[in-house]
Parts: C-alpha cells; sequence; structure tokens
C-alpha cells in the first residue's frame, strides 16, 4: 500500500495461518520489535535526561 501523505514509503502487513510455524515466527519477530522499541526510547530518555 502506498502512503500518499508519506512519498516513498510503503506499508506492508503480514499475515499467517493461525497455529502455524510461520504466526509464531511472526509473533517472535513481534516481541523483539517491542523490546527494541523500548529499549531505544529508554535510552533516549537518558540521553534526555
Amino acid at each position: 500500500m502506498d502512503l500518499p501523505a508519506n512519498v516513498g514509503q510503503s506499508l506492508i502487513v503480514y499475515g499467517a495461518e493461525p497455529g502455524s510455524v510461520t504466526e509464531k515466527g511472526l509473533r517472535l519477530l513481534s516481541i523483539w520489535a517491542a523490546a527494541n522499541e523500548q529499549q531505544a526510547e529508554a535510552e533516549e530518555a537518558n540521553l534526555n535526561s
């Protein structure tokens, strides 16, 4: 999906069959992404304090 307000950026959505190995992998990736985001926010807060 192209994002008209953000030229050059796209939105990609992945899905998987419930209970599949692929679903488990996507869940793991989402956990890692959330953990990395929280770590980055904490590091930024430390830099700004």
